[in-house]
């Protein structure tokens, strides 16, 4: 069984919640791994994902620890459509009053 794993990055630009996991994860850019079986006696070459991995931030600050977390790729693909659909000011999503009083 020949199994191979893809990485990749990917970037919330606001706080995000995913799957079944309670505390809100802040914003930043977070490595996934995706890991895919090859399916065999096929004519060509083909793979099927078996395994999605997101690697959250620590909680404590320690830039050198990371937790992982088994998420579906549903999960992943939904979290980052509402992140998309945000309305990217960052002042509004950080709740922080302001007011535009000039022209540009």
């Amino acid at each position: 069984m020949a199994i191979r794993t893809r990485s990749k990055f990917v970037i919330f630009k606001h706080p995000f919640n995913i799957g079944a996991l309670p505390e809100q994860q802040p914003a930043g850019s977070y490595q996934v791994d995706t890991d895919e079986k090859l399916i065999e006696g096929l004519s060509f070459v083909a793979y099927k994902r078996i395994q999605t991995i997101i690697h959250l931030h620590s909680k404590n600050k320690l830039e050198s620890l990371t937790r992982a977390l088994t998420i579906s790729a549903k999960d992943l693909e939904v979290a980052l459509e509402k992140d998309k659909a945000k309305n990217g000011n960052i002042l509004a999503d950080l709740h922080i009053p302001y007011q535009f009083t000039g022209e540009l």
